[in-house]
């Protein structure tokens, strides 16, 4: 697709060699495993002192290679030359491969260039915390010996169904059937020791707990994960990069375009739920998005329903598994693709009831936030969906470590600047007929954040600020269900609350100079 392969563009470190990344800046940058340092080729003592317990095919391995730069196509030649296949992309700098059986590890890591050389380092822990934590709670109980625990196990690319069926039941793991679990995925019950005897295998990537719906047999869609331009991330990944705005909290304004329509949906209901999914991310931090811009613009997501083959490398599979894919934002992925969502039209896409579009969506904006996947099934970014109507502490606080936090009232959590003192009374001045002001006001809706929301509500409240090259004279407000409108209190600062009707709401908020200047700013606000 490309010639160039870009993969990530956050540095951990300033220009250097890769010998400045450690493993523990590496989980710091959003891998919720650690690592160390490791070894790759035919040794089997090199690969012991590695951390390596065992693999199916004696001398494969799985090593995440680290650069001293952004890897390029010829990097990933280069690794494969070497006998290393590419098989997921490390945040970072850094690329998981594969090292077949036969790579000789006294010239896989050859040096690349003149001043830097790969580095290689081995995930050092594969279970997730939730699942240590849950041992540890029926230790309490004395239960785990009777029940085990049930969780999911994946393994990396590559290996095969019928490896990991072999290495569960090695570990005397109870295998459950379950139709909908994805690709490289088991569904397994055991104790705390067995799975941990199951992660020391090299062929297993993560493992974490399984969802009540997991549990329990019902119909479940998975989630293969949010790509980038170079391929999907793995599940051991809870974050990649640092969001629109780079590191720190910053504040994120994004536009958006539905530029291609459900056919399984009225179009009315598609903008509504898309939209109320938007306004329930930026409700709980500040991600501000308005409809609108191209398609193909930067900080612009562009949303569209196809099927098959639609536009890039992940073609669609008909009517069931996948649902959606989403691109993570800019970096690590290169605009105009970055933050883009496309759903499965071959879906039967409804509202309130599987395949429920709000759910989804709201699952795939935290991807286009650059949210990876979380282990908690509580959360709506754990892999599997499920009908949501909003979301979880977890979701927030992962949010939150990308962008700012806003107040569940949906004002920044930094009280807005006061209004100036009033000045002391003046004579006014002489007009001049010669300079008549025609300058409009500027008005600005700090909440909501989109200019479509939802809300169960009778009411909502509309938050701004309001500027003039004289002065703003009122901030009003119109209803087409209401006859009766509103003026808000406060100018510079203002604040204004419409009642709702059940259904769309459309609501203009108008700023007013002294000279009758305007300016105008639309809202719909649907009420279920």
């Amino acid at each position: 697709m490309r010639k160039r392969i870009v993969l990530f563009a956050v540095c951990l470190a300033a220009a250097g060699s890769a010998q400045t990344v450690s493993g523990q800046a590496l989980e710091a940058a959003g891998l919720k495993t650690g690592l160390m340092p490791a070894a790759v080729g035919r040794s089997s003592e090199r690969i012991a002192r590695s951390g390596a317990a065992r693999s199916m095919l004696p001398g494969r391995v799985y090593r995440v290679v680290m650069f001293g730069h952004v890897p390029e196509a010829a990097d990933l030649e280069a690794l494969a030359r070497r006998g290393m296949t590419p098989v997921q992309f490390v945040p970072e700098r850094g690329v998981m491969v594969s090292v077949a059986p036969e790579a000789d590890g006294a010239t896989a890591m050859e040096r690349f260039g003149e001043d830097e050389a790969p580095l290689v380092f081995a995930l050092a822990r594969k279970v997730s915390p939730l699942v240590d934590a849950m041992a540890d709670a029926m230790a309490d109980t004395m239960t785990e010996a009777d029940a085990g625990i049930t969780v999911v196990a994946e393994t990396f690319p590559g290996v095969t169904a019928g490896e990991g069926l072999d290495l569960a039941q090695r570990e005397g793991l109870t295998v459950l059937a379950h139709a909908d679990l994805l690709e490289n995925q088991l569904l397994l019950r055991g104790t705390h020791a067995q799975l941990e005897a199951l992660a020391r295998w090299e062929e297993i990537s993560y493992i974490w707990p399984a969802s009540p719906e997991l549990r329990e047999g019902a119909l479940v869609h998975g989630c293969a994960g949010a790509v980038t331009a170079a391929g999907p991330v793995a599940n051991y990944v809870a974050k990649v990069g640092e969001g629109w705005e780079g590191p720190g909290l910053g504040v994120a304004h994004l536009q958006y375009k539905l530029s291609a329509l459900s056919r399984r949906l009225p179009a009315e209901a598609q903008m509504t739920e898309i939209a109320r999914a938007m306004a329930a991310w930026a409700a709980v931090a500040q991600v501000n998005f308005s409809e609108g811009g191209a398609a193909h613009s930067t900080r612009h997501l562009n949303i569209l329903f196809g099927t098959r083959a639609h536009g890039d490398t992940y073609a669609f599979d008909g009517r069931g598994r996948t649902l959606a894919h989403t691109f993570f934002p800019a970096p690590p992925n290169p605009e105009p693709v970055a933050g883009d969502l496309h759903f499965d039209d071959d879906e039967p896409w409804k509202v309130g009831a599987n395949t429920d579009l709000f759910s989804v969506a709201l699952h795939e904006l935290g991807h286009a936030l650059g949210l990876g996947h979380s282990d908690d099934p509580a959360n709506v970014m754990y892999p599997y969906y499920r009908l949501l109507t909003e979301l979880s502490a977890g979701d927030i606080a992962a949010v939150r470590e990308l962008y700012a936090a806003r107040t569940a009232a949906g004002t920044p959590e930094t009280p807005p600047a006061p209004e100036p003192p009033a000045a002391p009374p003046q004579q006014p001045p002489v007009p001049n007929p010669n300079a008549a002001d025609r300058t409009p006001p500027v008005l600005t809706l700090s909440y909501p954040a989109a200019t479509s929301v939802f809300t169960t509500r009778g009411s909502i409240v509309f938050h701004g600020t309001a500027r003039d090259n004289v002065a703003v004279a009122a901030v009003r407000w119109t209803s087409n269900v209401f006859a009766t409108g509103g003026v808000a209190s406060g100018t510079a600062n203002w604040q204004a609350e419409a009642p709702l009707a059940v259904g769309i709401n459309r609501v203009t908020l108008v700023a007013v100079d002294a000279a009758g200047n305007t300016s105008t700013r639309n809202v719909t606000v649907t009420r279920r």
